[in-house]
C-alpha cells in the first residue's frame, strides 16, 4: 500500500484533492482517511492511498502506468512461484511471458493504490490503445496478444480470463495452446516414411511421386500438406534415415573443452591440409602439396609446420621436430589416425620419434574431426589466401578459369620450365610461413579481450601475445639440447648385430667395438641418416649409443694394392709390344720391307725372382731333337717328296722348282718371320714382282 503526506497530495494536484498542504489535511479529517504516523525526521501524518476519493485513485493509476513512477511492486502469490520447466515452443512462451508481466503490474496497482481490478485493468486497456504505456509494456501488450498485426493490444476481456487461467492453473496456464499437436501419425505417413528417409536424400515431391508409382491405391493427402507435415517435425526427427550417425552430430548437443588450465607445451594438435592451389615441385611436375601444422592448444600458436608432396611420415616427422626444437618438446601429441601420424617411426616404442623425445601421442576416434576444430578451423586460413593466387583450385573457383591455369601452368612448364600462373616450389615455401605469421600476429577472438597499449582500445590478443604473457608470468621453455634433436632427426630401425656388422636399408656397418664388446646376436637401434649412407648410430635397447659404424668396415683389397698394379703394368707392357708386332707385320704384308729383328727386354722382375726363374729353367729337361730325315731322292725328271717345310726351302734355295713353286717361295719370302726362320736374305723393298724374280734365282 502506498502511503502519502498533504504535501505530497497537494503536489500531485490530483481530482477531489485541495492544492494546499492545509486543505488536503481538512478534507481527510472529514473524509475520516486512513492515517498514520509519519516515520522518520519532523513526524506528521500520512494517507493510505485506497482512503482518497474514486475519482483520484483512478487519476493516480493513470499516472502510475503511464509515467512509470518506480514504486515497489509487488508480485502476487500465483507468480511468485518460478514457473516450470517445459517443452513449450516459442510461440507459446513468448506470451505467456508477456501476459505475466501485465498481470503482475495490474496486481501492484490494486495493491498500492487500493483500486478495483476492473478500475486497474480499464485504464492499462485504455492506455495501451493510445499507445502511451511505457514502452516495455507496450510491447508486453503486443506479444500477449499472440496475434499478427502491430496495433494488436489487449482488452479488458482477455485481461479478466488470464486472470482467471492463472489463479486456477499457475503461470504456465498463461501459455497459448499448441496447434498442429498430433497425437497419432497419419496412416500415409510409414510408407511414405519408407520413401522419403533414405540416404539419396529425395525430396518430398519426388518421395510423393514415387510412392503414388509404387502403391496407386494408397490415399495420399494434397502435396503441400504432406510438405508442412515435414516442415513441421523437429530437425532430428526429419533427417534420421537421410543422414548416418556421424552427420546427425550436428544435429545434435555437444561439449566444448575447457583449456584455461593448461600451460604452453602441454598439448599439441597436428593435422595435414592439402593446399587449394598448384605448385611446381623442383622436378618439374605440378601438384597440389601437403602442408602439416602443429598448434599449441593453450595459446593456439602455430609452433611448427612442413611441407611435403603427400601426408607422409617424413612430413609429419619434420613438422614436429620443427615444432620441438623452436618451442620445446610437448607432454601430449594430439592427432588424428591417419598414415602420416600412426606409423612405426613414430609409435615405436624404442625407435619410434615419440618414446625417444618422451611425448605421449593420442589419437581422436574415427571421423570425429569436430573434436580437433583448434586444427581444422585454422585450415581454412590458407584457403582464403589460395583464393588470391591464380593457380586456386577449390571448390569455389570458376570450371573454365580452372581448365585454363590447368592446361596453360604445365604447357609453361614443359616449354619453359616454369610459368606466370604456378608457383614454384621456393615461392610456395616463402608464401605459406608468411600465412602463418600472419595468423601468430591476429587477434584471435578465443582469448579475452585485452587494452591495446598504442591505440588504447580493447581488442582479442594475438597467439604470440598470448605465449609472451605466459612467459612473463614466469613460464620457462625447456628447449631441447642440439644434439638431443640433430639425433631425433635420424629414423631408427631394429636390427640383430652379426659378427661385429649391422645390415639396415640393403647396407652393411660395423666397428670394432660390437666385435669386442660381445654384441653378436644382440638386438640395437641403429640411426641413418638420409642423405648420408656413409655411417649409422649404434645404440643399445636403452637408448646407450655404442658407437658410430662405417660402411663396408671389413671390407679389404682383393689383392694388394701394389701387386695389382704391377700386374696391370706388366699386362700393357705385353699387350703394347704385341701390338707393335702386329702392326709391324701388317706393314710387311703391304710393303714388302721386313722390319728390323730385335728384342724387348720386360723390366719388373727382382733380382730374386729372376734367379728363381733361372733354376727352374735349368731343372726342366729338354727332350733331344731328332736326328734330321734325309730327303728321299727322286727319279730323274720327277719332284722329289719332301719330310718337312725344311726340306722344301733348301731345294728352293738350290734353284730348283716349277713355275708354282717358285710363285708359292716368293710369297712365303714377303714374311720376315719366315725368311729368318730359313736363313733367306730379307727382299728389298719393292714391289712383289722383283721379289718373285730375285727368289727364282
Amino acid at each position: 500500500m502506498l502511503w502519502y503526506t498533504a504535501a505530497q497530495l497537494a503536489k500531485l494536484q490530483l481530482p477531489g484533492i485541495p492544492g494546499t498542504e492545509r486543505g488536503v489535511q481538512m478534507a481527510a479529517d472529514r473524509g475520516q482517511w486512513r492515517k498514520q504516523k509519519r516515520q522518520g525526521r519532523g513526524g506528521g501524518w500520512e494517507y493510505a492511498a485506497d482512503s482518497l476519493p474514486p475519482e483520484a485513485r483512478i487519476e493516480l493509476v493513470r499516472r502510475e502506468t503511464a509515467n512509470a513512477v518506480p514504486a515497489p511492486m509487488v508480485p502476487s502469490a500465483a507468480s511468485a512461484a518460478p514457473a516450470p520447466v517445459t517443452d513449450l515452443r516459442t510461440y507459446q512462451s513468448a506470451p505467456m511471458k508477456a501476459r505475466q508481466i501485465i498481470l503482475d503490474h495490474i496486481g501492484a496497482q490494486i495493491l498500492q493504490l487500493g483500486v478495483s481490478r476492473a478500475v486497474a485493468e480499464a485504464e492499462f486497456c485504455r492506455l495501451a490503445h493510445a499507445n502511451q504505456l511505457p514502452a516495455h509494456l507496450q510491447q508486453a501488450a503486443r506479444d500477449a496478444n499472440a496475434r499478427a498485426g502491430e496495433g494488436r493490444v489487449v482488452s479488458t476481456g482477455s485481461l479478466r480470463r488470464w486472470h482467471q487461467d492463472m489463479q486456477r492453473g499457475g503461470a504456465e496456464a498463461l501459455a497459448v495452446k499448441a496447434t498442429n499437436v498430433r497425437t497419432d501419425l497419419p496412416a500415409w505417413f510409414q510408407p511414405f516414411w519408407q520413401v522419403y528417409a533414405i540416404p539419396s536424400k529425395p525430396t518430398v515431391a519426388a518421395a510423393y511421386e514415387e510412392l503414388q508409382r509404387r502403391a496407386p491405391g494408397i490415399e495420399l493427402p494434397h502435396l503441400r500438406s504432406v510438405q508442412r507435415f515435414v516442415d513441421g517435425l523437429d530437425a532430428i526427427t526429419r533427417n534420421r534415415g537421410r543422414f548416418g550417425p556421424r552427420e546427425m552430430k550436428k544435429f545434435r548437443a555437444y561439449r566444448t573443452r575447457d583449456d584455461s588450465m593448461l600451460l604452453p607445451t602441454d598439448i599439441y594438435t597436428a593435422d595435414g591440409h592439402k593446399a587449394d592451389l598448384e605448385v611446381a615441385t623442383p622436378d618439374g611436375r605440378i601438384i597440389r602439396p601437403e602442408i602439416i601444422t602443429v598448434i599449441d592448444v593453450p595459446t593456439r600458436k602455430v609452433v611448427g609446420w612442413s611441407a611435403g608432396y603427400a601426408e607422409s611420415a617424413h612430413t609429419v616427422r619434420q613438422a614436429l621436430l620443427n615444432a620441438t626444437s623452436r618451442h620445446g618438446i610437448c607432454a601430449i601429441f594430439y592427432v588424428d589416425n591417419g598414415s602420416g601420424f600412426v606409423n612405426e617411426a613414430m609409435e615405436h616404442a624404442v625407435t619410434g620419434l615419440l618414446g625417444r623425445l618422451g611425448i605421449t601421442m593420442h589419437n581422436s576416434l574415427p571421423y570425429s574431426s569436430q573434436s580437433r576444430g583448434v586444427i581444422e578451423r585454422f585450415h581454412q586460413m590458407f584457403v582464403r589466401a589460395a583464393k588470391f593466387k591464380p593457380s586456386f583450385m577449390g571448390a569455389d573457383m570458376d570450371a573454365e578459369a580452372k581448365n585454363l591455369v590447368f592446361k596453360r601452368g604445365r604447357k609453361e612448364i614443359a616449354t619453359l620450365g616454369q610459368s606466370r600462373l604456378v608457383m614454384s616450389w621456393a615461392d610456395f615455401l616463402i608464401w605459406a610461413q608468411q600465412r602463418i605469421d600472419d595468423y601468430n600476429n591476429r587477434p584471435h577472438s578465443h582469448f579475452d579481450k585485452i587494452l591495446d597499449p598504442v591505440t588504447l582500445k580493447r581488442r582479442h590478443p594475438s597467439p604470440n601475445e598470448v605465449w609472451q604473457q605466459f612467459v612473463d608470468q614466469g613460464f620457462e621453455i625447456d628447449l631441447p639440447d642440439a644434439s638431443v634433436i640433430d639425433d631425433a632427426e635420424r629414423p631408427y630401425k631394429l636390427a640383430i648385430v652379426q659378427r661385429g656388422q649391422v645390415r639396415i636399408n640393403s647396407a652393411t656397418y660395423g666397428h670394432e667395438r660390437l666385435d669386442a664388446e660381445g654384441w653378436h646376436g644382440q638386438q640395437v637401434q641403429v640411426g641413418y641418416d638420409l642423405h648420408n649412407p656413409e655411417k649409422v648410430w649404434v645404440r643399445a635397447e636403452d637408448g646407450r649409443l655404442i658407437c658410430v659404424a662405417q660402411l663396408d668396415w671389413n671390407k679389404v683389397p682383393y689383392m694388394p694394392k701394389a701387386a695389382v698394379e704391377q700386374a696391370r703394368e706388366r699386362r700393357l707392357t705385353v699387350k703394347i709390344r704385341n701390338a707393335d708386332r702386329k702392326a709391324e707385320d701388317l706393314r710387311v704384308e703391304r710393303d714388302g720391307q721386313p722390319r728390323a729383328v730385335g728384342f724387348t727386354v720386360i723390366d719388373g722382375l727382382s733380382p730374386e725372382q729372376e734367379a728363381r726363374a733361372d733354376a727352374q729353367l735349368a731343372a726342366i729337361e729338354l727332350p733331344a731333337l731328332p736326328a734330321p730325315v734325309a730327303q728321299q731322292p727322286a727319279a730323274d725328271g720327277e719332284r722329289p717328296t719332301f719330310l718337312n717345310e725344311e726340306a722344301w726351302v733348301e731345294w728352293m734355295k738350290a734353284g730348283n722348282g716349277d713355275a708354282d713353286d717358285r710363285a708359292e717361295f716368293a710369297r712365303k719370302c714377303r714374311s720376315a718371320a719366315f725368311c729368318m726362320a730359313y736363313d733367306i736374305p730379307l727382299p728389298h723393298q719393292g714391289n712383289g714382282d722383283e721379289a718373285e724374280m730375285r727368289a727364282a734365282g
